[in-house]
């Protein structure tokens, strides 16, 4: 009897070990057909990577299993309708700086001894990055290519500004708006920190969102670069904290039930968790990123470029659903009613957000639209450093044989 208990036990074990291996090699095919479709796209095609700042996975209704949505998106629902939307696409790490080395190199950071966060603010090692890593914008400007940095950096110690990290030593041969804190202080200009201006960036008048002045610029340098191959990169400080956004769009949301009602949050290891999407300050930065996207679309079809230019869009992490109870001032409210609406977004049904390695921190949206590719969606898993290898493949170019890389 205990025998045949065995043998039952273990029959179950190859069989679930099998249909593992199975459902594997089904992703593993899958990827390779995509990034057999990707292949030969064209030499010299155009790349614009628009990269976001704690946009979560689940902001976006195109996510969403009733793909209502409580933000409004229709520039990147536009967008998804002509991409390869990846499902499982995944950040390599839940905090900023750390994934945008691995964007940037297609590397996992732990390569480069940043497990973890930096915080400039309490440490006096800075992290600096290793200025003998290829970047991908060295791969292209190798390639013969016209590339510009357009937004946050984060990846340099701001207390030296000739060590070679910054993004012009980096490959781009033109940077427009670099913060030298890693985030700006304000949204609105003239978007000083700390006494710091952004760098080769002249503010518009005051009262300009940041996030429209860097369409503003990105579409002029399309405008500039139109005949030549070129890697634009708009880095966006939305939807990164402070939560700022137009009034105009705030009042919009506001007005709509659910920003007007009180939910309870989730606590877990003395933090809170957002479980709902109401609040309209976040809701207003999300759409002012989705109005920056349609936008630069829009530029590219002016220009006769939206045959000929690859569009990937990502962010860095998933998004800010969690803080502790000192960070957000919510102690008070929390024995009374556990309201957390001041918290930025809920990462729900995922778990968490921001800075944890479950779904939440990690899920991020990946969007690739490329010429002669047929829009689909896929759930085979991809990492944000898989887009710098995929990115040459399209391209056609390749790294040095010295170079390693952990994307595929």
């Amino acid at each position: 009897m205990k025998l045949t208990r065995y043998y039952e036990v273990y029959a179950s074990f190859l069989l679930l070990c099998v249909s593992f291996q199975l459902a594997i090699s089904d992703d593993i095919n899958e990827l390779e057909g995509i990034k057999d479709s990707f292949e030969g796209v064209g030499s010299k095609t155009n790349f614009v990577i628009i990269i976001a700042d704690d946009l979560g996975q689940q902001d976006l209704a195109i996510y969403q299993t009733n793909k209502t949505g409580e933000y409004r998106t229709p520039n990147i629902d536009r967008l998804a309708a002509k991409s390869i939307q990846f499902d499982h696409a995944y950040s390599t790490h839940p905090r900023c700086i750390p994934a945008r080395v691995s964007l940037l190199t297609g590397k996992y950071p732990a390569r480069f001894d940043v497990p973890d966060d930096i915080d400039f603010r309490y440490r006096s090692k800075y992290f600096t990055f290793d200025p003998g890593q290829l970047t991908f914008g060295e791969a292209f400007q190798r390639g013969g290519y016209d590339t510009t940095f357009i937004g946050k950096w984060h990846l340099s110690n701001p207390k030296n500004l000739w060590d070679k990290t910054w993004p012009w030593d980096q490959g781009f041969n033109r940077t427009y708006g670099i913060s030298v804190k890693g985030n700006q202080g304000n949204y609105f200009s003239p978007y000083t920190k700390d006494g710091y201006d952004l760098i080769n960036f002249k503010p518009d008048p005051e009262g300009t969102y940041l996030t429209d002045q860097l369409t503003d610029v990105t579409n002029s340098v399309l405008t500039r670069v139109k005949d030549d191959p070129f890697l634009v990169v708009l880095s966006h400080y939305a939807v990164h904290l402070p939560l700022q956004a137009p009034q105009k769009e705030i009042d919009e949301y506001q007005s709509l039930p659910t920003y007007n009602k009180e939910y309870i949050a989730n606590v877990e290891n003395n933090e809170f968790t957002k479980k709902y999407r109401n609040n309209a300050v976040y809701a207003a930065m999300v759409t002012s990123f989705d109005r920056s996207v349609g936008r630069v679309m829009d530029k590219l079809e002016e220009l006769g470029l939206s045959e000929n230019t690859i569009v990937i869009l990502t962010s860095d992490n998933g998004g800010l659903s969690t803080s502790s109870y000192k960070k957000i001032n919510l102690m008070k409210e929390w024995k009374r009613n556990r309201n957390a609406r001041k918290l930025p977004t809920s990462n729900s049904p995922l778990r968490a957000g921001k800075g944890w390695l479950y779904e939440g921190g990690i899920r991020v949206p990946m969007l690739i639209r490329a010429p002669g590719i047929k829009p689909r969606s896929h759930s085979c898993p991809v990492t944000i450093a898989d887009i710098y290898p995929t990115m040459l493949d399209m391209a056609g170019l390749s790294l040095p044989p010295s170079q390693h890389k952990d994307g595929k």
